[in-house]
């Protein structure tokens, strides 16, 4: 990280990455010969543990001269650069172990990724992609490098100015490509207050620009999530585009409408007996889960989702780990039913446990439009769930309702125990 004159920012950021980041790392922060106590407070800070070690640059040369004179200091292949303005998302897994993960399944065809912010403007955004490709620039936003890679073009150079475009320069003979993180926002503290966080009147830092001392006032950024840094509600229609974007993904996976409904529905309840014991998940709860003991998978920010995502990919869990997976009207969501319960079973120890409510599509066949994906027989679940994901069955039932055209199927089925 490195740091110029914003010791305020510098505290709070500093603060929430010890906090947030729960994956082994070592935090190096470069200081741009500050004035304002920032060395004095990172003596402190490393005493108490909140950074790993503080390197004092000579000069100001810019951000670029900052995180060539950090990089001295890395001692690991993946490193991540940031800025004291940046702070990261609150999940798990944490935010430093999914940026990781998904460096490493894109490296071969990407020299640099970072997260997002709450406005990212000039790029072809698709939220159904985990990356948006950044080919004019990429900024520090916790944006993560391999170390082979940097040396092979002799670091980040020393332009005080526009890092993000000089990371772009620097590594082109590479010929590889720069990529945001769709689904994982940082939070750019420093784009809100006047003169970007820096004292009154004071213009002698790199980035200065007379038109955007008032940015943050003139084009406000929108409300986020305090945990998940997602931007939930615009404060300019600059943002209007980007924020039907991410509605228009929500709504495709099913967005829970019961905002305000905590009692569980009765195909919910059909469930709840299946995640009492044991360690296991609730793909897409909505706004309640079936149990507390369940672990919340979704994709939007409900206080039900301890884990963000869409519940396809569960990278974060080992073969064998689960004892269940339940699911109420959610498995019609995916495009490609075989390939997430295959992913489910995976997870699942031997004798664990899928169970799933979903709507009848021979009772209900108007449930194929948006945003369900697939339509659902009983017949057509028995001959998945058998042959082709080989599991043993303990329930195929109708789920009858009250209201005509509500009624669902329950299929509760086991993964084969081990044979000894």
């Amino acid at each position: 990280m490195v740091t110029f004159n914003r010791l305020e920012f510098l505290k709070h950021t500093v603060k929430k990455i010890y906090e947030r980041t729960r994956y082994p790392n070592r935090l190096w922060v470069v200081d741009n010969c500050s004035t304002d106590g920032t060395r004095d407070w990172l003596k402190k800070a490393k005493l108490h543990g909140f950074v790993h070690d503080y390197i004092f640059a000579e000069e100001n040369k810019g951000l670029a001269a900052g995180f060539t004179l950090g990089f001295e200091k890395v001692q690991s292949e993946y490193f991540i650069c940031t800025q004291d303005d940046i702070v990261p998302p609150d999940l798990k897994p944490c935010w430093l172990e999914r940026m990781l993960h998904l460096f490493k399944k894109n490296e071969e065809e990407y020299v640099g990724i970072s997260m997002r912010v709450q406005r990212i403007r000039h790029r072809d955004v698709d939220e159904h992609k985990e990356l948006i490709e950044s080919s004019t620039s990429l900024a520090s936003v916790f944006r993560i490098s391999k170390k082979t890679e940097i040396e092979a073009v002799n670091g980040f150079g020393q332009r005080p100015h526009w890092e993000s475009t000089a990371f772009m320069q620097r590594t082109q003979p590479l010929k590889k490509k720069l990529a945001v993180a769709t689904h994982l926002y940082a939070d750019h503290t420093g784009f809100m207050p006047d003169n970007k966080g820096f004292a009154e009147g004071y213009t002698t830092y790199h980035t200065y620009s007379k038109e955007r001392v008032q940015q943050g006032k003139d084009q406000p950024y929108p409300d986020i999530d305090p945990k998940t840094n997602i931007p939930l509600k615009i404060n300019t229609h600059r943002d209007r585009h980007e924020q039907e974007a991410r509605e228009k993904y929500w709504n495709w996976w099913g967005l829970d409408k019961r905002r305000g409904d905590k009692r569980l529905g009765e195909d919910q309840k059909l469930l709840t007996p299946y995640a009492e014991k044991g360690k296991g998940i609730e793909v897409g709860p909505g706004v309640i889960k079936c149990h507390p003991n369940a672990i919340g998978v979704d994709v939007f920010p409900y206080k039900t989702a301890d884990i963000l995502g869409s519940g396809s990919d569960l990278w974060m869990f080992k073969d064998g780990e689960l004892d269940f997976v339940i699911a109420s009207h959610c498995l019609e969501h995916f495009p490609d039913t075989k390939a997430v319960l295959r992913e489910w079973y995976r997870v699942l120890k031997p004798g664990g446990i899928i169970a799933v409510c979903v709507p009848d599509g021979e009772l209900r066949p108007g449930v194929i439009r948006d945003p369900h994906k697939v339509i659902f027989t009983k017949e057509v679940l028995r001959i998945i769930f058998k042959f082709d994901i080989e599991m043993l069955p303990l329930r195929y039932e109708d789920v009858p309702n009250k209201r005509k055209g509500h009624e669902s199927i329950l299929v509760v089925a086991q993964k084969k125990p081990n044979v000894k």
